[in-house]
C-alpha cells in the first residue's frame, strides 16, 4: 500500500510539473516593430544630430509646468548624445539606477525596480525520491526618462514590465510568462503616444533567457510636428534576474 501511494505521488507530481512547462505562451520572434527598416538606416537614425524636440515645443513645455522659457542659447539633446548616453548605461537589480547628464539642464535615467521573487514552490511531502520543483515568480520593470530644466519635468518616458515565473535548478528554465509586457510610456503634453509593438522574445532555445520588447510612437506637440520613436529590451532570465539590455529613440 505504501508503495503505491509513492508511485501515485510521483505521477502526480510529474503531471504538475507537465503543466506548469506547458503554461509559456509562443514567444514572437520579432526583435522591432520596424522591421522596414535597415540595420543601416537605422544607425544613421540613432546617430542623427537633430534635437529630439524643438525648442518652441520645450518652451511649450516649461509653460505649462508653470517654470520660465529658455533662450536660444539652450541646446536641446540631440538623438545622438542620448543614445551614446544610454548605450553607456548599465542598469540591474545590482546597479538599478544611472544618470546621465547631458548639458543645458537635460538628464537621461535608466531605472530597473527591485523586485523580491516569491517562492511558489511545488513540493511532495513524505517523499524522498523526488525532487521537490523550485517556482519562483517575480516582475521584471525597466524604466527610462528623458528629463529637463535640471530634472524638474519630464520630455519623455518608457516603462515596460513582464510579470513571469522560473525554476532556477539545472536546468534553469522560464516557466511561464506575461503573453504581452505591459508597457506605460508618457508622452510630453499636450502629446499622445502610440505602441507601435509589445512582444516577448526567446533568446535561447532552453528557455532560460527571454527579451520584453515594445516600441512606442510618440507625438508630442502638435503645433510644432514633434514625433519620435522609443525602444526598450528588457531582458528577463531564468535565475531571476532582470536588466535593460537596450534602449534608443529615434525619429520616425
Amino acid at each position: 500500500m505504501k508503495k503505491f501511494f509513492l508511485i501515485m505521488l510521483s505521477a502526480i507530481f510529474v503531471i504538475v510539473s507537465s503543466i506548469l512547462g506547458g503554461i509559456e505562451v509562443n514567444a514572437e520572434t520579432n526583435a522591432t516593430s520596424l522591421e522596414d527598416i535597415s540595420k543601416i538606416e537605422l544607425d544613421s537614425k540613432l546617430k542623427s544630430d537633430e534635437p529630439i524636440i524643438t525648442l518652441e515645443a520645450y518652451n511649450q513645455l516649461l509653460k505649462k509646468n508653470g517654470l520660465p522659457t529658455v533662450t536660444h542659447e539652450v541646446k536641446i539633446p540631440t538623438f545622438r548624445e542620448i543614445n551614446e548616453a544610454l548605450a553607456k548605461m548599465n542598469v540591474s537589480q545590482d546597479n538599478p539606477y544611472e544618470q546621465v547628464y547631458l548639458g543645458d539642464g537635460f538628464y537621461i535615467e535608466a531605472i530597473v525596480s527591485e523586485r523580491t521573487p516569491s517562492n511558489d514552490n511545488l513540493s511532495v511531502s513524505g517523499t524522498s525520491d523526488v525532487k521537490p520543483m523550485a517556482v519562483y515568480s517575480t516582475t521584471a520593470k525597466g524604466t527610462i526618462h528623458l528629463k529637463g530644466f535640471f530634472g524638474l519635468i519630464r520630455v519623455a518616458s518608457l516603462t515596460m514590465s513582464v510579470n513571469y515565473s522560473y525554476d532556477p535548478n539545472p536546468p534553469a528554465k522560464i516557466v511561464s510568462y506575461q503573453n504581452t509586457p505591459t508597457v506605460a510610456p508618457w508622452a510630453l503634453p499636450p502629446g499622445t503616444y502610440k505602441v507601435l509593438m509589445a512582444k516577448n522574445l526567446r533568446i535561447d532555445p532552453a528557455g532560460a533567457v527571454m527579451d520584453a520588447i515594445t516600441d512606442v510612437e510618440y507625438d508630442s506637440v502638435p503645433d510644432y510636428n514633434v514625433k519620435f520613436i522609443g525602444h526598450m529590451e528588457l531582458r528577463y532570465t531564468a535565475t531571476g534576474t532582470y536588466y535593460i539590455h537596450d534602449s534608443w529613440f529615434i525619429a520616425p
